[in-house]
């Protein structure tokens, strides 16, 4: 298993190398990947580069729960200089899971 906390995913394309990487079927075994962020608007752009990259030739991976606010995520909210209005920002406020690679992945 694999955890990203917060990873921005969306946002910081030195994540496609690992990513390309868990999603080859040539690995041979599968990868559950769980992807956290501050909310789940930020949530839903990690997922839309990952359904990205699983388009491309030999990138295998399936959705193994859609982003959703995380229960385990913090109570606390987190102050930033950047805060959308109206958007409460919580470390961990959103996850995701992803399943990785593998010769059997779909």
């Amino acid at each position: 298993m694999a955890i990203a906390f917060n990873a921005g995913i969306w946002g910081y394309d030195s994540w496609l190398p690992t990513l390309v990487y868990l999603s080859q079927r040539s690995v041979g075994y599968t990868v559950p990947f769980v992807i956290t962020s501050y909310t789940v608007e930020e949530g839903e752009d990690d997922g839309e580069v990952v359904e990205e990259l699983l388009t491309k030739d030999g990138n295998v991976g399936q959705c193994c729960w859609e982003c959703e606010r995380n229960t385990f995520g913090s109570n606390k909210e987190r102050e930033t200089k950047s805060n959308t209005k109206g958007t409460v920002y919580r470390e961990n406020g959103a996850w995701q899971c992803w399943l990785f690679g593998g010769a059997g992945a779909k």
